[in-house]
Parts: structure tokens; C-alpha cells; sequence
């Protein structure tokens, strides 16, 4: 995985079932690559590619 590009698989399955919320983002804009069931209960789901900061408002 580059810095400016999600990646297709990065061990996701690792994080599915953690209790605790997970979020992958990539490149300069910190956009989102990955967000666990966790943290999709937490904050709510967004496209991969939406920017981190729309999680965090």
C-alpha cells in the first residue's frame, strides 16, 4: 500500500470483530480505507475515500 492509495486487503479480517472502534484512512487527505463494525456502530458508516474529519466532526 502506497501512501496516497487504499489498500485492497491490509489484514482487515484482523480487525473485524475487535471491540474497539478501528479506522484506516491513506494518503495526504487521511481519506478512509477501512472502518471496523465498531466504529461503523460508533460514528456511522462512510465511503471509503470520504475524509477522516467527516467522522470526527
Amino acid at each position: 500500500m502506497t501512501q496516497d492509495e487504499p489498500a485492497e486487503s491490509f489484514g482487515s479480517e484482523i480487525f473485524d470483530d475487535v471491540p474497539m472502534a478501528v479506522l484506516v484512512t491513506f494518503g495526504p487527505g487521511h481519506r478512509i480505507a477501512y472502518a471496523n463494525a465498531s466504529h461503523r456502530r460508533l460514528l456511522g458508516a462512510y465511503p471509503v475515500g470520504t475524509p477522516a474529519r467527516a467522522a470526527f466532526p
